[in-house]
């Protein structure tokens, strides 16, 4: 498949596997899911071609539409592209909480194993810090 070939896919498979769930698809109309998921397939595609600032805005905007594994797993591979690591790993834990939906239960459970995946392999890419007390009284020490 070449590269048009590709995106085209992508773009497909952004379009059929953004699902809403619950109460959200209630709340908003069928114009607003569509805009949202176009607003997908445009942050892939930005994805693709290298402009990771454009994609993590479209996917971000995109998300606040539509709430699915895929979406949210492309939102956070963007995000970590352009290096904002503690906001993707964040994004990465919540694909891991998002209800799946019945239609496309498979493509929705790979995304959700992907996002685990790639959270564990950003996680020791995160800043953390240990603090040690040492001396004076058990229990003595406050912050």
């Amino acid at each position: 498949m070449g590269s048009s070939g590709f995106l085209q896919a992508v773009a497909i498979g952004v379009a059929l596997f953004i699902l809403p769930s619950g109460a959200l698809a209630q709340a908003t109309d069928d114009g607003s899911r569509a805009a949202a998921r176009d607003l997908g397939t445009s942050g892939v595609e930005a994805f693709q071609k290298g402009d990771f600032n454009t994609a993590s805005e479209k996917l971000e905007k995109s998300g606040l539409g539509l709430r699915g594994p895929s979406i949210g797993l492309w939102s956070a591979r963007a995000l970590e592209k352009t290096g904002k690591l503690v906001k993707a790993s964040e994004r990465y834990r919540a694909v891991g909480l998002l209800e799946i939906s019945a239609g496309q239960a498979t493509i929705q459970r790979q995304a959700q194993t992907d996002a685990a995946t790639e959270l564990a392999a950003l996680t020791p890419r995160l800043a953390a810090i240990t603090v040690q007390i040492e001396g004076g009284e058990q229990g003595g020490a406050g912050v």
